[in-house]
């Protein structure tokens, strides 16, 4: 083979190959098949054309109305073979190849191209099976030049040994083309074929097919999806990258088309918040106005509102330094400073200003609150309350009461569950929020969570109950134990929430008056079992 360099190493990469399918199947009827033979001759014909084969290269009228040109070379320039190769990545897989096929070359491997295929189908366990065609990169140039010469640029280059039917041979005149199987073949002249497969060590004789057209043949056998195409790496088709840079042309015209039409959307929809806030600011000067007819409306909005209030309302002492405006006044720049904590409603009963409020979590709640202090000037009238579970306020009752992975850490987890019954009004909830286990040790070491919670529970949870004098139940102690600790306490409804969470179970606990929840969940579970 003729010396080069420079080797070159193509593998198909899965999304392209996919693609490359169906645009053959899409475009089989219309497939221009050239044929370039050992002695010279060029012969062509279109897939499914009915006439014998045209001699020649095609005239550019016939390129350019075939949607796929497939070039079918000599067999015997090239070789066919399969390599077992364990590799995790294809990068790998392209560095191995050469190196699996260097004792069946006749040249270097820098002077040769190879071509690699999908997997083939493998045994379970065993390493995956490749399927590689190897060219003499000169020899590959040389075919493209002659095709490009033709006015011809192939989509599709393979061995014609491949359009072979396997277990069949192509015989034309002193040549026959053997296939042997997938990528296995072999070219010789029809009296030598016996002696080369008994030389294999290959009992069964093809199918020996003689025709005056081999493409026509070829044309017939040529799989839907060829196994190979030598036409990849530095030697993929230029004209077919063209046509795919000129689909992610329109789907970049079609996504900057999506992003005006958002930005369009955008600015509409802040025109319409104007709007909407210009006439909230009538509605609302509207509404003083009423209250203060004596202002007119640029006063109203030019003046502080908690002020104007503050005159018009009784005991406030005419001014902003007492009573609700006052509180109000130096709550509102902290309030109005985030969107993660709702005000839900606040009620003023002998000074005291009480705010219902929504926060996602107790660290905003904090946050909040050494905001207060700090920047509404509310450090000394900010009460800040610790105490144990037994000192929890029953009056008034609350409504709800929650612990998040709490329970099975205290000493006395029996009282505290007490001690937050008593303290919960008719029809309250106690929500009890506890690391996600089964009851059982088997059903747990499944889990790669409860086994975390194992490790977690002998380190902290267990010791730190223990130490106190507790039970130690430990972060794995699961729902049964749960509900009968619950049923101790006094509850009577002990409910699974339906919330999805990896690590830990929502419980509802409560007191029902009709029934009992608890023994018709403890009935329900010994009548499963």
């Amino acid at each position: 083979m003729a010396a080069t360099k420079a080797v070159s190493l193509s593998l198909l990469p899965e999304r392209l190959h996919r693609s490359e399918r169906l645009h053959y199947h899409a475009a089989m009827a219309e497939s221009l098949l050239i044929q370039l033979h050992s002695d010279a001759r060029v012969s062509w014909r279109r897939r499914g054309d009915v006439v014998p084969s045209h001699s020649g290269m095609p005239s550019a009228s016939d390129v350019a109305d075939s949607s796929e040109v497939v070039v079918l070379v000599p067999g015997e320039d090239v070789l066919l073979t399969d390599v077992t190769v364990a590799a995790k990545h294809r990068s790998q897989l392209l560095k191995a190849v050469p190196f699996a096929t260097e004792d069946q070359l006749l040249g270097s491997v820098e002077d040769q191209h190879f071509a690699i295929s999908d997997s083939l189908s493998a045994a379970p366990g065993d390493a995956p099976r490749y399927g590689v065609a190897v060219v003499s990169r000169t020899r590959l140039k040389a075919w493209i030049d002659r095709l490009s010469e033709g006015g011809v640029r192939a989509d599709v280059l393979i061995p014609d040994t491949l359009a072979v039917a396997v277990g069949s041979a192509v015989v034309e005149a002193d040549r026959a083309a053997v296939r042997l199987g997938p990528t296995s073949a072999m070219v010789c002249t029809p009296a030598e074929v016996a002696t080369w497969l008994h030389t294999a060590g290959i009992d069964d004789s093809p199918a020996m097919q003689s025709t005056d057209d081999p493409l026509a043949m070829h044309a017939r056998n040529l799989p839907a999806t060829p196994e190979l195409n030598l036409l990849v790496g530095e030697f993929a088709p230029a004209h077919r990258q063209q046509v795919a840079l000129g689909r992610l042309r329109k789907l970049a015209v079609l996504a900057a088309a999506v992003v005006v039409l958002a930005l369009v959307s955008r600015v509409a929809d802040v025109l319409a918040l104007r709007s909407d806030a210009r006439q909230l600011d009538s509605a609302t000067v509207s509404e003083l106005q009423a209250l203060l007819p004596d202002r007119t409306p640029e006063q109203l909005r030019q003046a502080d509102v908690a002020t104007l209030l503050a005159d018009r309302m009784p005991g406030t002492g005419g001014g902003v330094d007492n009573g609700v405006i006052d509180l109000l006044a130096k709550l509102a720049p902290v309030l109005g400073t985030g969107t993660r904590i709702q005000l839900r409603g606040l009620e003023y009963r002998s000074g005291t200003l009480e705010l219902a409020l929504r926060a996602p979590d107790i660290p905003a709640l904090e946050s909040l609150r050494e905001r207060l202090a700090a920047q509404a000037g509310l450090s000394d009238r900010i009460e800040f309350i610790q105490s144990p579970i037994e000192a929890l306020a029953k009056e008034p009752s609350w409504d709800l009461i929650s612990t998040f992975d709490v329970m099975h850490d205290l000493p006395d987890p029996l009282g505290a569950m007490q001690h937050i019954r008593a303290a919960l009004s008719e029809g309250g909830t106690y929500l009890m929020v506890e690391p996600k286990t089964a009851d059982d040790l088997e059903k747990n070491l499944a889990n790669p969570f409860a086994r975390m919670f194992y490790g977690i529970s002998c380190l902290h949870c267990v010791p730190q109950s223990l130490a106190q004098g507790g039970p130690g139940l430990g972060a794995c102690w699961g729902e049964k134990r749960a509900r009968a600790l619950a049923r101790q306490a006094g509850f009577t409804r002990f409910e699974r929430l339906d919330i999805r969470a990896a690590s830990l179970s929502f419980f509802a606990l409560g007191m029902v008056a009709e029934a009992n929840t608890m023994d018709r969940a403890d009935a329900s579970e010994r009548s499963a079992t």
